[in-house]
């Protein structure tokens, strides 16, 4: 079960509805952590960055967060909030193309330098959870799981992340996946209770 690559075409209408979906989402999320007298710090982990942008320019989750940030720079400063972001991607030559598009973008952030890092990396999901779950489960977060295919959420990371008790996710799983696939023995693997 091969999935297509999103980033050798331009963004359908459906991707492009789901990234305005998490962007109106961290629209909403991020006033609430910049208001909070007991919210200092944030994390923003972006799990499946991709490239940045479409092969049009149509901007990706990262440059979304980017400009988000830069929407609130003002009561961010004020209030002297922390914040950090996470993009990883697993993908090398995807991962050069993001660390290039995110360069580019950081100017635009300059003023936010005390109060903002952005950590870009090249790592297996799975790996790279396990590996920050200690330092990210006690804190306010908010995490973008939007993966290419289905395998890397499995079912005890999805667990793991319902009890971070400061931590709002969005995971999206493609529909169709579901429908095509719910008899496979693949798809099984990883969602064995589904219905087929």
């Amino acid at each position: 079960m091969t999935s297509k690559d999103l980033h050798k075409q331009p963004f359908s209408e459906e991707t492009i509805t789901k990234l305005d979906i998490f962007e109106k989402y961290l629209e909403s999320w991020l006033p609430v952590a910049i208001q909070s007298p007991f919210i200092t710090e944030v994390n923003i982990c972006d799990f499946f960055a991709g490239i940045g942008r479409d092969i049009k320019g149509t901007d990706g989750s990262p440059i979304r967060i980017i400009k988000t940030i830069k929407k609130f720079e003002d009561t961010i400063l004020k209030q002297k909030l922390k914040i950090h972001i996470l993009f990883n991607e697993y993908i090398l030559a995807k991962y050069q193309q993001l660390c290039d598009c995110i360069s580019k973008e950081q100017e635009a952030l300059k003023n936010l330098d005390s109060n903002l890092s952005i950590e870009i990396l090249n790592e297996d999901f799975k790996e790279l959870f396990v590996s920050k779950k200690s330092s990210l489960e006690n804190h306010f977060n908010l995490f973008f799981l939007d993966q290419s295919g289905i395998k890397q959420v499995t079912e005890d990371v999805f667990l793991d992340l319902t009890k971070f008790r400061k931590t709002d996710f969005m995971f999206f799983v493609s529909s169709s996946a579901f429908k095509r696939f719910a008899s496979d023995t693949s798809f099984r693997k990883y969602f064995p209770d589904i219905d087929h």
